[in-house]
């Protein structure tokens, strides 16, 4: 009995960490560039599917914004396409799912922080 609960604490402990090793989450990246202040990456997360970035889009009331089809991430020399984006609309504290369009011109409401989710192809591991 001893031995079967040992084996069962064993292998979830190996299932765990097989979890946590398999996905990365990077919060506040020490570098960010971008041509425009309003624009921040709070995380980074890589996994062996994608590149995910969460990033913030701070804009005042009436301002607008627009995020290009041609965007990518560059690393090691090597580019690594959009596979997918999820746009947030955050009022009030509480975040609300919104339709998001490529090279389309939002605009920003009274109290509202844009909020997107961008799934690029996966970076390996290695590259710094």
């Amino acid at each position: 009995m001893k031995s079967t609960k040992l084996f069962l604490l064993l292998l979830c402990l190996i299932c765990g960490i097989n979890v946590s090793a398999s996905e990365k989450r990077i919060n506040t990246p020490y570098w960010v560039y971008s041509p425009a202040s309003d624009f921040a990456i709070k995380g980074i997360t890589l996994t062996k599917t994608a590149s995910i970035l969460d990033v913030s889009i701070r804009l005042g009331e009436g301002n607008r914004w627009a995020f290009d089809s041609a965007a990518h991430i560059e690393a090691a020399g090597k580019s690594y396409k959009i596979l997918s984006v999820k746009r947030y609309m955050i009022i009030d504290g509480k975040a609300e799912p919104a339709e998001f369009i490529f090279n389309k011109w939002f605009k920003v409401g009274k109290g509202q922080t844009d909020s997107l989710i961008i799934n690029f192809e996966p970076i390996p591991d290695k590259i710094k």
